[in-house]
């Protein structure tokens, strides 16, 4: 492996940092020439770094870590899928490190002044749509500007209040409906409860980026289900949300791992029903996003120890578990269930012998291997549906269940709606599985079109290589600029690379989904679908962290002293607004 201490002997090489006055020819010549055209990696590369030097005050060779640099052969078009897959498998993380050595990092200065102004005259709405297991984390994506709130989250506050003001008039307005597993139906919310708004404001308040995300409250299922199920709650909720505020000139919808599917059969479904708000919609946005599937999901629903734990899950619920056929349960019932309940039990005990893990790999890096698997399909739906809900995220290395929903020792009043809600639960967090893998995902686009005039963008992440055995750790794997190496999320995210690099056979990939499945092909889609007019794609580039760290600080507690992953995911939610500003005022390419 090669030792990223060798940057420092490149600084008179063409991937030294420059510093133009302004918005210059050889800035912008850079950026036209480098992979990916002046609407393309160079240009994100170059806004992310003006704001990491200028605001986060990070050092070049930082920076050069914290977003890569693809190369061509990485963004050439090969016409399939398969292709790409292929000539994936070839290409490494340190490829585009290194790439990025040679490309220079400019800082950017708009032609009117800061980069800033991009998104002055532009100011950016970003409606983000959640991912799997998302009603589960405690934290939202991009949690820190949440919890900042800004300009947008004083405005929201002070429109519902005045619509709160006079309920008899506004009932319908201020709530919508949202699934609850606790009662097994809908119930109705608040939509303070259902939307969380947050921006990142210029120095007079005003917003530049607004966000707000579709808060999926725990046990609701909106991240689980088909995409269709998902689309009847998000269609009718948004609807509101824009009556509220006013639907935004430059918005766009960024879906976040699995919400990346959400959100194209969201927008598809929307294009259908006329939805008065898609005319302001400029784009949609992936982040991470489970675009053509994922073989993370393909492995866990294909022949073996996994896909067997989740038959005889589903046989159980479908097939074994008895509902009531009254108010309360017969002791003949709870017998018979208890009985089916135990034998469950045994075969997934028996399946999950069956289970490897990556504590090799992991300790071959210097890495803690307790827990570490606790992030895999399987092992997040068995904490879902069977532990003891009052350990939530309760600590380093808690292996609890986050929800627990069926307790067989649950009294008569409740075991009912327990028998219910766990079926209802088990279902929808299967369906959501399904919805990641290959087949899925291109049965949706063979029957689907996605509107042409507006853009996708997509930004990936990456990893760092995998340690053969006996080889060197490649700085990028345990790079503390990006990582909190002694988490539990640092831990479950880099078995889960692993896992998925065996069933992918590709290293560029965060743990969840390959780079090449995270980003739009044009001739993909022409492929899979001739009805499908040319869509105006724009490929962001790939950054140096894993899936989880794109979007939030930390998804499991761990006691380390650090409290969460050290991204800057501020600095990145305003690089990826400044590039789909500049995209949207220049007219695209």
């Amino acid at each position: 492996m090669f030792a990223l201490a060798a940057a420092g002997t490149l600084a008179a090489a063409p991937g030294c940092a420059v510093d133009p006055e302004g918005d210059s020819a050889e800035a912008d010549e850079a950026e036209i020439s480098a992979p990916g055209g002046r609407f393309g990696p160079a240009l994100f590369r170059n806004d992310l770094y003006t704001y990491l030097k200028r605001d986060g005050h990070y050092s070049d060779e930082q920076i050069r870590q914290l977003v890569l640099m693809p190369t061509e052969e990485a963004l050439t078009a090969r016409g399939a899928m398969q292709a790409y897959d292929a000539a994936f498998a070839r290409m490494r993380p340190t490829d585009f490190y290194q790439q990025g050595l040679v490309t220079p990092l400019v800082k950017k200065i708009g032609p009117n002044g800061p980069l800033e102004n991009e998104l002055r005259r532009n100011p950016v709405h970003i409606v983000v749509v959640p991912g799997i297991f998302g009603e589960f984390i405690p934290v939202s994506p991009f949690e820190e500007v949440f919890r900042y709130g800004g300009a947008a989250s004083v405005t929201w506050d002070r429109k519902m209040k005045a619509l709160e003001a006079e309920p008899a008039k506004n009932e319908d307005l201020v709530h919508d409906r949202q699934f609850a597993a606790a009662e097994v139906k809908d119930v109705s919310r608040s939509m303070r409860d259902l939307v969380r708004v947050g921006s990142i404001d210029d120095s007079d308040g005003t917003p530049l980026v607004t966000i707000t995300y579709l808060r999926p409250e725990l046990g609701s299922l909106e991240t689980f289900g088909t995409l269709d199920e998902n689309a009847d709650y998000y269609l009718t909720r948004l609807e509101k949300y824009f009556k509220i505020i006013g639907a935004p000139e430059h918005l766009y919808v960024m879906g976040y791992s699995r919400g990346t599917p959400t959100a194209l059969n969201l927008v598809s479904r929307a294009q259908a029903a006329h939805a008065p708000w898609m005319p302001k919609l400029r784009g949609v946005i992936a982040l991470a996003g489970v675009i053509y599937g994922t073989q993370l999901a393909d492995a866990a629903l294909a022949d073996g120890p996994q896909r067997r734990m989740l038959d005889t899950m589903t046989d159980f619920v479908e097939n074994k578990l008895e509902s009531c056929t009254g108010p309360t349960p017969g002791a003949l019932l709870m017998t018979r269930n208890f009985g089916h309940w135990t034998a469950f039990l045994a075969r997934e005990a028996l399946a999950a012998r069956g289970m490897t893990n990556q504590n090799e790999a992991l300790s071959r890096e210097g890495i803690q291997t307790d827990f570490a698997d606790v992030g895999r399909i399987v092992s997040f739906t068995r904490r879902v549906l069977f532990g003891d809900p009052q350990k939530v995220f309760a600590g380093d290395g808690d292996s609890s269940a986050i929800l627990g929903v069926l307790h067989m020792n649950a009294p008569s009043a409740e075991y009912c709606q327990n028998i219910e809600r766990f079926k209802k639960t088990a279902v929808q967090v299967v369906k959501g599985v399904q919805t990641l893998t290959t087949q899925a995902r291109t049965d949706w686009f063979h029957t689907h079109t996605l509107p042409s005039n507006i853009r996708y963008y997509a930004i990936t992440g990456t990893m760092g290589d995998a340690t053969a055995k006996g080889a060197p750790v490649s700085p990028l794997t345990l790079n503390e600029t990006a990582y909190d190496t002694r988490s539990l999320d640092f831990r479950s995210l880099r078995g889960n690379y692993y896992d998925l690099l065996a069933a992918s056979q590709n290293q560029l990939q965060d743990s969840q989904v390959p780079v090449q499945r995270a980003r739009f092909w044009p001739d993909v889609h022409a492929a899979m679908n001739p009805a499908q007019q040319p869509l105006k794609t724009y490929f962001m580039g790939t950054v140096g962290i894993h899936h989880w760290g794109l979007s939030f600080p930390r998804a499991f507690s761990t006691n380390d002293g650090v409290g969460a992953n050290p991204y800057p995911r501020t600095l990145l939610l305003k690089s990826i607004a400044t590039f789909v500003a500049q995209v949207e005022s220049r007219g695209g390419s």
